[in-house]
């Protein structure tokens, strides 16, 4: 059985073309909430125990669920942020990227489409 690979994907109005891996990774762990453009963007993602944020985790952000876990909690305590909205399944993601003005989440490279810009193929 092949690993599913997950992309990163974007809403249509999004101004770039691709972003980097640390760019991700500090959008998707709460450190900017801004593209290097200026857009201010939106985050949707799997809901907890998920296949896809495992792996999203492990191989994007190089981190455990639970360290991810508990750097939002702390985020959302110290209201910093808020917290990132889950959405059931790469439909229902790339429904809400595709429908947004300046929305990232990620979904399974199979299921991307022209709706959707692919932003990183980690």
């Amino acid at each position: 059985m092949t690993e599913k690979r997950y992309v990163i994907i974007g809403s249509p109005g999004i101004t770039l073309e691709h972003l980097t891996l640390e760019q991700i990774q500090d959008i998707f762990l709460g450190k900017t909430r801004r593209l290097p453009s200026g857009q201010l963007i939106s985050l949707v993602e799997h809901p907890e125990e998920s296949q896809a944020k495992e792996v999203f985790y492990s191989q994007v952000l190089k981190k455990k669920p639970e360290q991810v876990r508990a750097y939002w909690a702390k985020q959302v305590f110290s209201n910093e942020r808020k917290p990132v909205t889950t959405l059931s399944g790469d439909a229902a993601i790339k429904a809400r990227v595709a429908s947004s003005i300046a929305t990232i989440g990620y979904i399974e490279d199979s299921n991307v489409d022209s709706s959707v810009k692919i932003l990183l193929k980690p």
